[in-house]
């Protein structure tokens, strides 16, 4: 079913899982701290992934972001991102087999990890980056 911006109801589903997290986040810090009013600035932006090559990169680029800005030296001693569910054998509730069989496999997957990404691709995420 669609509504009248032609938006099927299912294309809205990741916006209306996003603002239900940051309004739960929200009330929880402003509960927290005794505070109220907004904790960000403006609405989270959204880019559609349109291709193969763009969502992998998208993925190491993700992985990557702790190190790149600072936090570690070796991304994958960040055990904040879904890196370490893939190359664990620990329950996970990410689909281990779906993302490894993206790259390829195991070997494919960290492989990919180690060589360097053209960050052009995905430029538009992180222009703040080249500006």
């Amino acid at each position: 079913m669609s509504d009248l911006s032609g938006k099927s109801d299912m294309s809205r589903e990741p916006t209306r899982a996003f603002a239900a997290l940051f309004t739960a986040y929200t009330k929880t810090v402003n509960n927290t701290y005794h505070r109220t009013g907004r904790l960000f600035q403006e609405h989270f932006g959204r880019i559609e992934v349109t291709s193969d090559t763009y969502f992998t990169n998208l993925i190491f680029c993700i992985h990557s972001n702790p190190q790149k800005h600072g936090f570690v030296a070796d991304f994958r001693d960040w055990p904040w991102t879904s890196y370490g569910a893939m190359i664990s054998q620990h329950p996970t509730r990410v689909d281990r087999t779906q993302v490894l069989d993206w790259f390829g496999g195991m070997v494919d997957f960290t492989h990919f990890h180690q060589s360097a990404v053209d960050e052009r691709c995905i430029s538009i995420l992180i222009r703040d980056d080249f500006e």
